[in-house]
């Protein structure tokens, strides 16, 4: 008998934390929304005048997004080595350190985005607002993904030959990208 009260007592845990899994991936997406945020067309020439406009306009949109409601609480991650400029991030392998830097005015926030935002340059990072949770990655060819709460306005493109924008809840399901870095890095600035 105890052999199964003790079978039924461990599917009942183990129910419990699927359901709480399943409650909790509710949680997250009825909170949250991620958004995919890219170059309406293949970014090849630095010089050009409409890819430096592409990355522009998604700089411009992610920067709006990120500081609504006057949240000026954003950081980034960079990885560099000790002593190195905090706005070139070059880090050698063995060496580089993650360093916490913030970025308190709209000026520095639209300049590391869009520098981030950059195929063409080498640097980039991830930022985060420790007031909201708004969250922003950024991949190698000029796109970036955006995670904003769930009351938060919808990112809209002004110029879609310039910049598309997709929702990707799915990136809040598929991986922890955006959860949780910041704890993990040790202030250096």
């Amino acid at each position: 008998m105890r052999h199964i009260v003790g079978i039924i007592r461990s599917v009942a845990i183990a129910v419990g934390k699927f359901s709480l899994c399943i409650f909790l991936s509710l949680v997250i997406l009825r909170l949250m929304r991620a958004y995919e945020i890219t170059p309406a067309f293949h970014l090849r020439d630095d010089a050009d005048a409409r890819t430096q406009a592409s990355i522009s306009l998604i700089a411009s949109i992610i920067v709006s997004h990120l500081r609504m409601d006057g949240d000026k609480f954003h950081y980034s991650i960079d990885w560099r080595d000790p002593g190195s400029d905090p706005d070139i991030a070059f880090w050698s392998k063995g060496v580089g350190e993650p360093h916490i830097v913030a970025l308190s005015t709209e000026e520095r926030l639209y300049r590391r985005v869009r520098v981030s935002v950059d195929p063409f340059n080498l640097f980039g990072s991830d930022i985060r607002s420790i007031a909201t949770c708004r969250t922003v990655a950024f991949g190698y060819e000029g796109e970036a993904f955006l995670c904003l709460r769930n009351d938060d306005l919808c990112p809209i493109s002004s110029d879609c030959s310039l910049a598309k924008v997709q929702v990707r809840t799915e990136f809040l399901l598929n991986g922890s990208h955006m959860d949780g870095w910041l704890g993990s890095a040790t202030p250096k600035n």
